[in-house]
């Protein structure tokens, strides 16, 4: 009996011991777990860092050519504007030199008709008559016309 006793209590200390053995086990391979879960963690932040700073310098570099393509199209905007004022300038011009040169010759002719008419065929008191005089012509640009050539038969 006694040594059953101590067997007894050699197999419960054998299955204390396994026990602790299995529990310090236990406790190491949950250790290691979390070690690699913090591994993986630590990975993980750096590789979002990495595509962070990426996505900002693309942003930046997105950001930089759009701000240079807006420059470049507000200045070919305001190099048109002036182009259009330059023209429209010119055109008044040349409408006003246009106007003063039709004045001018109305007047010559004007003049050159009071001096070719006699004053005897005048009746006293009525206004002079002045010929009408066709207005000058400015010449239009002609655009040549395509030359289609016609199948001979």
């Amino acid at each position: 009996m006694i040594n059953e006793a101590l067997e007894a209590v050699r197999k419960a200390k054998e299955t204390a011991i396994t026990a602790a053995n299995q529990e310090k086990e236990a406790e190491n391979k949950a250790k290691n777990i979390e070690k690699e879960i913090d591994l993986v963690n630590a990975k993980m932040r750096e590789k979002l860092e990495i595509a962070r700073k990426r996505t900002k310098e693309w942003l930046h570099k997105q950001t930089a050519e759009m701000t240079q393509k807006s420059q470049i199209k507000d200045f070919e905007i305001k190099r048109l504007q002036f182009e259009l004022e330059r023209v429209e300038k010119e055109e008044k011009e040349q409408r006003q030199a246009l106007k003063k040169q039709i004045k001018e010759q109305m007047e010559k002719i004007e003049s050159h008709v009071k001096q070719s008419q006699p004053q005897a065929l005048q009746p006293q008191g009525a206004q002079p008559q002045v010929a009408q005089v066709a207005q000058p012509q400015v010449a239009q640009p002609q655009v040549a016309q395509p030359q289609v050539a016609q199948p001979q038969v």
